[in-house]
């Protein structure tokens, strides 16, 4: 039996503006085999990087591949203030914080020495 280790981290998403301070996705940092399902869903992209077009392009997959890679979260919600995150909501999250989530998990895929 393969044993699973816990590795997350969190994207903050303040720069999305003012009402976004403290707003943030925590998720699991990507394993081998999410690296090849990774990039399948981004092979078409024009750059390694997951760009708006090629997440319009592979929406369905890439919102499938975040709710799996999601841990937790916290967005604005309109009139209300900060909430927590369901993984049901990320497809109703602005396209620059999924272009950002998906950098993110595909940028984990080198390794930088610092």
């Amino acid at each position: 039996m393969s044993r699973v280790f816990e590795a997350t981290k969190e994207i903050p998403l303040d720069f999305v503006g003012p009402s976004w301070e403290g707003a943030y996705l925590e998720v699991s940092l990507l394993t081998l085999s999410d690296i090849e399902k990774a990039s399948a869903l981004f092979s078409g992209a024009s750059s390694k990087r997951p760009d708006e077009e090629n997440i319009k392009n592979n929406a369905k997959g890439i919102a499938e591949f975040l709710e799996e890679k999601f841990i937790s979260g916290k967005a604005p919600e309109k009139n209300v203030g900060l909430v927590e995150l369901r993984k049901e909501d990320l497809k109703h999250l602005p396209l620059a914080v999924l272009v950002k989530a998906t950098n993110f998990l595909s940028q984990e895929t080198t390794i930088k020495n610092s």
